[in-house]
């Protein structure tokens, strides 16, 4: 049970919203005994509920298990391709207009692993032309691995 005076921004409950845990982002007081609150569920969807007391008896806090939480142990957490350069590929259409040309891909795009925290890379376009493959020859390359 959660008391209405207990409810505050960030608050993650259960029973606002039917079958799914919510996020509140604020909360407005109507008197002792009603509050509107404003939230998001796990979707992100706001949405907004006028809460009473006859509601705090179906409210209950999530510490854990919500779906944007990370309070599993981290070796449930892998990342794909993470100091393995060698599944690293980079896509490139070619754009003219409303013309595209077709998808061309390059393997181990990178002269060496990007460093932690890069957001962005410049390439020579031409010298990354010259090693590129179309997917069907891309394709080719990964079954024979």
């Amino acid at each position: 049970m959660v008391r209405l005076e207990d409810i505050r921004k960030d608050s993650v409950l259960q029973g606002i919203a039917p079958g799914t845990v919510v996020k509140i982002v604020t909360v407005e007081s109507i008197g002792d005994d009603a509050l509107t609150v404003y939230y998001r569920d796990a979707h992100g969807k706001l949405a907004e509920r006028m809460l009473f007391r006859t509601d705090e008896a179906s409210l209950e806090t999530v510490e854990k298990g919500r779906p944007w939480s990370f309070d599993s142990p981290g070796a449930d957490f892998k990342l794909a391709a993470l100091n393995q350069p060698e599944r690293f590929v980079l896509a490139v259409v070619l754009v003219d207009g409303d013309a595209a040309e077709t998808l061309r891909s390059i393997r181990q795009p990178f002269d060496q692993e990007p460093g932690f925290g890069v957001t962005s890379i410049n390439f020579n376009l031409k010298e990354l032309l010259t090693r590129a493959e179309t997917p069907a020859k891309h394709a080719k390359a990964r079954e024979k691995q």
